[in-house]
């Protein structure tokens, strides 16, 4: 079958002109043709050229096939005269990707690419990229000065939150939990800690979360500010903490009010073992202060007899 009519056939009822489809499948070919040539290019290449010019990907590669075949100071240097060159972060990454393929020998090179990326960094994105691209080299005290760069670019808990919740976003966990640490820091009310606890759940920073709430209890020391509190804490379902709180609430207790204010609220939280010694110790003081109630009044009756009996005159010589 010729090509017009093995065309004509593939186009059907086509009333389009024979040479005009066939020029049209020769081009589909062609195209096909030269896509799969660039991919095969890519995949046969040494290493991932993507974002470098052709200069520097040739330059790139020729340096990882040098230091492959044991000339690694050749290949530094022919990275550090290409990156001397360059003053773009998605370069310097891209050479430090590079780097990365040869291992070990061109270490040197995957921190110096890493440094001027860093060094040209100005958005948040760009730090981001920076760690990320540094922790995935093993680089990991470059991905440490990325962090703080992360971390003093922002100052308010906004601020902070934002990032937090950018890196978790992006699955560095440990970062959204240093932002959320730093936060927890400038925090000076007891609202706003409980909110930040809420943010640190929602983050997955659930032992942050459990930190805040069991420090905004410390730093109560009477029962009823102890119970004031315990509405906030119940919001977080955390049993523990909130036996913590009426433990402590417990401890600090000194009137019958007060003790029966932790039995009160332990009952209703079904702690009944602190409900019951809160009842004990409420009963004990009650008796006590009865006893006292009842020898001030025997005292006193003792006092009224002695001025109400008659006096015996007395005879002198």
């Amino acid at each position: 079958m010729g090509l017009d009519k093995f065309v004509n056939k593939l186009a059907g009822t086509s009333k389009a002109p024979l040479s005009v489809l066939a020029l049209s499948f020769l081009i589909a070919l062609t195209v096909n043709s030269f896509e799969l040539t660039i991919a095969f290019a890519r995949s046969s290449s040494l290493v991932d050229t993507t974002d470098l010019s052709s200069v520097q990907a040739q330059t790139v590669q020729k340096a990882a096939k040098i230091a492959k075949a044991g000339n690694a100071a050749k290949a530094k240097q022919m990275i550090q005269d290409t990156l001397n060159t360059t003053d773009d972060v998605s370069t310097c990454l891209a050479m430090a990707s590079a780097a990365d393929i040869v291992g070990f020998k061109l270490q040197d090179s995957k921190r110096a690419c890493l440094q001027k990326a860093l060094s040209l960094s100005k958005t948040r994105d760009d730090y981001f990229r920076c760690a990320l691209k540094a922790r995935q080299v093993q680089v990991f005290d470059i991905t440490s000065d990325a962090v703080k760069q992360l971390l003093s670019s922002a100052s308010s808990t906004e601020e902070l939150l934002d990032l937090a919740r950018r890196a978790q976003e992006i699955a560095m966990n440990d970062v959204s939990h240093l932002a959320l640490e730093k936060a927890y820091a400038q925090t000076k009310e007891i609202t706003a800690a409980f909110n930040l606890a809420k943010q640190c759940r929602l983050l997955g920073a659930d032992d942050l979360a459990r930190k805040i709430c069991r420090e905004v209890i410390d730093d109560n020391q009477t029962t009823k500010d102890l119970i004031d509190l315990l509405p906030g804490i119940e919001e977080f379902k955390y049993p523990d903490g909130t036996r913590y709180l009426l433990k402590r609430a417990l401890d600090f207790a000194k009137t019958v009010d007060e003790f029966k204010l932790v039995f009160d609220n332990a009952r209703r939280l079904n702690q009944l073992d602190i409900a019951d010694l809160a009842g004990f110790r409420g009963r004990k003081l009650v008796q006590l202060q009865n006893m006292v109630n009842a020898e001030a009044e025997k005292e006193k009756d003792a006092e009224s007899a002695v001025k109400e009996a008659p006096k015996v005159p007395t005879t002198g010589f």
